[in-house]
């Protein structure tokens, strides 16, 4: 019943769809959703195709289409669909975002949305696409999309000593994520690129990029760029994570402070009465002093 609900939903999407040129080849746009025009969707489109372009200059020519959704249901095949607001893939190139009414976010985030996704897209026309691994594909992305939180950082932050959580060789791809995972990995792709840039300049990321456009593997565009292979980058990047984040564990600290306060309270009153007890005792002492002393001069 699913599979023919889910045909039914795409067919009745090619009768709505507009194809329209650009620079990466003809895009097929299916706009299921009510919350932009269509109008105002190709030139979204057209404005961030454009911008990457400008930024790391023209990809092959392939058709492609964008798909945005305000159906839940919809059958995708990847377990993140659930907690996802977009998803890229390839060979044919598609991209199928959650309308923002679905998805529950402002037309802002879904706009950095599609600029993610059309990051993705980009670096899958590359000739060695599938060497890239997944922690940089998501963390550029993020970077190029400003994604990359104040959440993100503190939820870094919060698992500094647990070293196991960084190696980075655990983030090749995150298929096998649960949610919790998912956003972990996430947090800590975008954390990868700004150690990247903390350690090799703002401009490092382009670097790499220029390789990949020019036919490069990931390793070799990689060590070119920075002249330290992947496993020399695993050991110094946790280092340089500890180093540069570890203070975004402060925030969080008011919080907690917070959440001690019923008990300072507490204490506090104990600490007050315990001296005002002393106190009195030793004012009744005075008292005791003082009486004996008058009786013995009487």
């Amino acid at each position: 019943m699913a599979l023919i609900i889910s045909t039914i939903y795409i067919f009745s999407s090619l009768i709505f769809c507009f194809n329209f040129d650009t620079t990466w080849g003809k895009c097929t746009l299916l706009n299921n959703g009510n919350s932009i025009s269509d109008s105002e969707l190709i030139d979204i489109i057209y404005n961030e195709i454009n911008a990457l372009n400008d930024l790391y200059g023209i990809i092959p020519k392939k058709q492609f289409s964008i798909t945005i959704t305000n159906d839940n249901s919809l059958r995708i095949m990847s377990n993140h669909w659930e907690w996802s607001l977009g998803i890229t893939y390839t060979k044919p190139d598609r991209i199928i975002i959650k309308d923002p009414a679905l998805s529950k976010i402002s037309k802002t985030k879904f706009i950095k949305v599609i600029k993610h996704e059309l990051n993705h897209l980009m670096l899958n026309r590359y000739k060695f696409y599938y060497t890239i691994p997944r922690w940089f594909k998501e963390g550029l992305a993020m970077k190029y999309a400003d994604e990359i939180s104040l959440n993100h950082k503190i939820s870094i932050a919060k698992n500094l000593y647990n070293k196991n959580l960084f190696d980075i060789d655990k983030y090749k791809n995150f298929n096998h994520f649960n949610r919790q995972e998912f956003n972990f990995a996430y947090s800590l792709s975008g954390v990868y690129i700004l150690v990247l840039e903390k350690l090799y300049g703002n401009n490092i990321t382009q670097f790499i990029i220029n390789d990949l456009y020019n036919g490069k593997n990931f390793e070799i565009a990689f060590y070119n760029s920075t002249g330290k292979s992947i496993n020399e980058f695993k050991i110094i990047s946790y280092d340089a994570i500890k180093s540069h984040f570890f203070w975004y564990k402060l925030i969080g600290l008011p919080k907690n402070i917070f959440s001690l306060m019923p008990l300072l309270l507490v204490l506090g009153f104990y600490i007050k009465s315990k001296r005002n007890k002393k106190i009195r005792e030793q004012w009744e002492l005075e008292e005791k002093i003082e009486d004996l002393e008058n009786s013995i001069n009487k």
